[in-house]
């Protein structure tokens, strides 16, 4: 079951229209171009928080790995970017604490 504030993320996930704003102003991604970014983390997050999804624990392998969601420096550049206040960040957050 999820929390309210997961609830929350899961629905501002819902909201994300791929533009990848976040994925071109993370600067993690200028530095260490394998990863895997704010964009797939949080189309990511949708999957696995989705009760319906048999795959979490692929899911969350490939994201713990070392161009992964630990690889994210926290400069919430994709934060600002968002145009639908997605909260990639945040979406990352919640995965690097269940894994």
């Amino acid at each position: 079951n999820l929390d309210k504030v997961q609830f929350d993320q899961l629905n501002r996930s819902a909201d994300c229209i791929k533009c990848a704003s976040c994925w071109s102003d993370c600067p993690k991604v200028d530095e260490m171009p394998e990863f895997i970014g704010p964009a797939t983390s949080i189309q990511i997050f949708k999957q696995i928080f989705d009760p319906r999804d048999t795959n979490i624990e692929d899911r969350l392998k490939y994201v713990a790995m070392n161009n992964g969601v630990f690889a994210c420096d926290k400069h919430a550049s994709c934060v600002k970017a968002c145009p639908k206040d997605c909260r990639p960040l945040r979406a990352i957050i919640f995965i690097q604490n269940i894994i």
